[in-house]
Order: structure tokens, then sequence, then C-alpha cells
């Protein structure tokens, strides 16, 4: 879970970094991931790691995309997961001539929406 939030370079590099005798306390693996990928990952540790609750059940509840302007689209979904940890997940949408994904954070919650605005001048979605 981890290699898909960072990439798996940066846990290369976080794990390359990683000395057993600086291993201390809790968080120094959260510091190392922090330091390489140059990203605040508290939520991802107290959510998966300090305060594990299993694996989430995750669905996506509704997907609409709209036309916004100049060939744009404006995707919007709606996601639930239960129980309710904060996450990243990747949204891929798919069209006529390729698929494009990116990663939409979602806040500790029992609903999560995300808009990712989208181009492609050479097909509509449907």
């Amino acid at each position: 879970m981890l290699r898909d939030l960072l990439s798996e370079e940066t846990l290369r590099k976080v794990l390359a970094a990683y000395q057993a005798d600086q291993d201390k306390d809790p968080a120094y693996l959260q510091r190392l991931a922090q330091a390489q990928s140059g990203r605040d990952l508290q939520w991802f540790f107290d959510d998966w790691v300090y305060h594990d609750r299993g694996l989430p059940d995750f669905r996506v509840e509704s997907a609409y995309p709209r036309q916004a302007s100049q060939g744009n689209y404006l995707v919007t979904v709606t996601s639930k997961i239960s129980p309710r940890p904060g996450r990243e997940t990747p949204v891929t949408v798919r069209f006529d001539g390729g698929e494009t994904t990116s990663a939409s954070k979602f806040a500790a919650g029992p609903k999560g929406s995300s808009a990712s605005p989208r181009q492609d001048h050479r097909q509509k979605l449907p």
C-alpha cells in the first residue's frame, strides 16, 4: 500500500536510507518516507500503521462526468468506505483514444468525493 502511495522508486529510496540502529521510535519509518517523498504522510501512518483497523470495504457509489469548458470535462466520483480511514485512491478515466489516472485524497469519513478535471478534444465522455 505504501508502494502505491509513494511509487516504487521512492519506496526503494526509503528502504535504502533505512538504518536499523536508528530505528528507535515508531515514527522513524514515517520520517524517512516523508523525507524521501516530500509529502506529509501523517494521515497514512495514523490510519494504516498506528491505528490499523484492518482492510476497508471500499466501493464507488457514483461517477458523473460533465462538460466544463474548452473541451474539458470534470469527473466527480463519490465513494463509500468502512471503516473510515483517510486514503489516497487512484481514479482512472477511460475514453476513446486513451485513459488518464490521478490520485485523489479522501479525508477520513464514511463518504468521500473527488473531482478530477480531464481534457479530451477527440471524444466526449458518455
